[in-house]
């Protein structure tokens, strides 16, 4: 099997109504890329996975069932993920804790990313190594947390992000537990902006 990873894919897979002076030579390679997929022999051979927040610039034919099987939204985690992803790093970079309360560390990143939270534990890791220190702890992770800026980000275009995530999704079982309410907050959260 062959695996395919098409990472911003709205920008080749973009609707053809947005393609406004495209080319008899780009027309052409949609048609032979819309064919090609929708290739029924292609299947279990070829897993095409495509990665965007922006699945309403993908042309629908290609989110058509049968070219697209499964849409998962992947967003950002909550604190029971982030706790999981801390246990993870930790694991991944094989560094050695004591007394780390990783409840604490997960309700104290809300709003990061798996790897903004990364980043922190590299931080916290460097400053027990400045510490000469064989143990990391949470006096560590407190430096990490007042040293690390948070990138900026503009948290309406996440959440309008996040939102079309979760509505494109194709299953249930594909989605948070409680993927309604997310959504009920996000659909309050933007429309509360949209009226300032």
């Amino acid at each position: 099997p062959v695996v395919v990873i098409i990472d911003e894919s709205e920008q080749q897979q973009s609707a053809r109504a947005s393609s406004e002076g495209e080319s008899d030579v780009d027309k052409r390679l949609r048609a032979k890329n819309f064919q090609f997929w929708g290739d029924q022999s292609n299947r279990g051979k070829i897993v095409r996975i495509d990665i965007t927040n922006y699945p309403n610039l993908i042309d629908p034919a290609m989110k058509r069932s049968g070219r697209t099987d499964a849409k998962i939204p992947i967003i950002y985690p909550d604190k029971k993920a982030r706790k999981e992803i801390f246990k993870v790093l930790l694991k991944k970079y094989l560094i050695k804790t004591k007394n780390i309360n990783l409840d604490k560390l997960a309700e104290k990143t809300e709003g990061y990313t798996p790897a903004n939270i990364e980043q922190l534990i590299l931080i916290a890791d460097q400053h027990k190594a400045e510490e000469n220190r064989k143990y990391l702890t949470m006096a560590d992770f407190e430096y990490a947390l007042s040293d690390f800026i948070l990138p900026k980000r503009d948290m309406f275009e996440i959440n309008r992000m996040t939102l079309m995530a979760l509505e494109e999704a194709s299953r249930k079982s594909l989605m948070p537990p409680d993927a309604d309410k997310i959504i009920e907050e996000l659909k309050r959260k933007l429309a509360f902006k949209e009226e300032i």
